[in-house]
């Protein structure tokens, strides 16, 4: 057996172990997610009246000189994805309804989708970093690493199967095999995921203290009467350091703050 063939069962071994990783990733997420308790805010604030929202609403669309926007509130309790809000061709910023453990995060929810739609629209380049890194390059990575681990499989079984030595050395199976470049490719793209994860985390810190910064004094300013309310809500959403969430059922509906993708 010739050397080429050790380093492709030990590189097809490490690129197995980074996929178990993976997928070991998103059970543990998923065990953590289904065992999440959202803790209730203790106030007076029960709920948020049709009356008071409608004025928080057209407050914050003033603020955000979002004058030519039409904000709704749409009747699907499906909840969606960060950053599936804004339709800029309809000039509209759609707002879900969810259900909440408390005024403080419905509050948090409403404003932040409102500020993050703002933010999109002035191409505010914070948000434009942190939407790129959590849902495009995420998901393409992720994407990459399945597609590439799936092409190495499949060489490395064929060359084993039909004997690497009977396999024409000009063909491009061959050319793959002896050069492992699918291999590594693997082993790059995961680097880089895992770096990208990273980047996310601390994008999401610096978007967390900007938000607050903008936000904070805005509510107590406008609507003091939930200024506790908030304020408890930011403090639970920053707690949540994940800037991502791998979870097998995305349609989830436990609130982890305004910024976790």
């Amino acid at each position: 057996m010739s050397i080429e063939f050790y380093l492709n069962i030990l590189l097809w071994i490490v690129d197995s172990g980074l996929i178990i990783g993976i997928m070991i990733t998103y059970l543990f997420f998923n065990a953590h997610y289904n065992k999440w308790l959202v803790p209730r805010i203790n106030t007076y604030n029960d709920v948020i009246d049709s009356k008071t929202l409608n004025s928080l609403i057209e407050e914050f669309r003033l603020m955000f000189n979002l004058k030519d926007y039409e904000i709704i509130f749409s009747d699907d309790l499906k909840p969606h994805k960060l950053f599936w809000n804004l339709k800029k061709r309809q000039k509209q910023i759609i707002i879900s309804k969810r259900i909440f453990e408390s005024v403080g995060y419905e509050l948090d929810y409403i404003i932040s989708r409102i500020w993050i739609s703002a933010k999109e629209i002035n191409k505010d380049n914070k948000i434009k970093n942190y939407k790129f890194v959590t849902k495009y390059i995420t998901n393409t990575l992720l994407l990459l690493i399945v597609l590439f681990y799936l092409l190495q499989s499949l060489i490395f079984f064929y060359c084993i199967s039909k004997n690497i030595d009977t396999i024409a050395q000009n063909s491009f199976i061959f050319f793959l095999w002896k050069n492992f470049i699918v291999a590594i490719l693997v082993i790059i793209f995961t680097s880089m995921f895992i770096i990208n994860y990273l980047v996310a985390y601390r994008l999401k810190e610096k978007i967390e203290l900007y938000y607050n910064y903008e936000i904070s004094n805005l509510v107590k300013i406008v609507f003091e009467q939930f200024e506790y309310d908030f304020r408890a809500a930011r403090t639970y959403a920053q707690q949540i350091k994940i800037p991502i969430i791998f979870i097998f059922n995305q349609k989830h509906n436990k609130w982890l703050g305004p910024f976790v993708y």
